[in-house]
């Protein structure tokens, strides 16, 4: 039995975000929104605060061929690498919560107005793995987002700059360690997509 809070977070989202995400071809399950394109599914996830009075909506980009790339078998359904919060991307750049209230609604038009203006253009610009490849920090991921893309020669320069930071003479050992086992994930990336031996 739904308690009082997912009650009215149901009301507010189905009065604000559904209808804003269904008409633009998301497949709703629970409180996640889905949307093929191409190779990519665009994620909407409503997160809710642990008493469930309070929501925010994450945003993340999943290529199933990335998990391939990285060796993750079997691929998760839909789970992505490339999201973010939907309050980093406003200017102020602050963690938003929106309380349900009493179900209204209007306590989620500032969430449609951010989805609209900040979040879906999120999405669409990730669309483009190379997006998605300089937004981490992670090697293998970038490697692999840049296969995606068709850029092999720039995925190969992922691994020669990793390999070039291990030359670092000032690094302790569980540094070396680290960018050790980097390059090994570079490399297992590379040679999964047949760019090496």
């Amino acid at each position: 039995m739904a308690t009082e809070s997912a009650k009215l977070l149901r009301s507010v989202l189905s009065g604000s975000v559904a209808p804003l995400l269904k008409a633009k071809g998301f497949k709703r399950s629970g409180n996640n929104w889905t949307r093929q394109c191409g190779e990519a599914f665009q994620c909407v996830s409503v997160q809710t605060h642990s008493a469930g009075w309070a929501f925010t909506i994450n945003l993340d980009v999943f290529y199933p061929a990335l998990y391939e790339l990285l060796g993750w078998i079997p691929v998760p359904t839909v789970s992505g690498m490339c999201g973010t919060r939907i309050g980093s991307l406003i200017p102020s750049n602050l963690d938003i919560w929106w309380g349900v209230g009493d179900g209204s609604p209007a306590h989620g038009s500032e969430a449609v107005e951010l989805l609209e203006s900040y979040g879906l253009p999120y999405l669409e610009r990730h669309l483009d793995p190379r997006q998605c490849a300089n937004d981490t920090m992670a090697g293998s991921y970038r490697a692999a987002y840049l296969i995606i893309a068709g850029h092999f020669d720039d995925a190969r320069g992922v691994l020669a700059a990793a390999q070039s930071r291990l030359l670092d003479d000032r690094l302790t050992e569980e540094e070396l360690e680290h960018r050790a086992s980097e390059v090994e994930s570079i490399e297992g990336v590379l040679r999964r997509a047949g760019l090496r031996e």
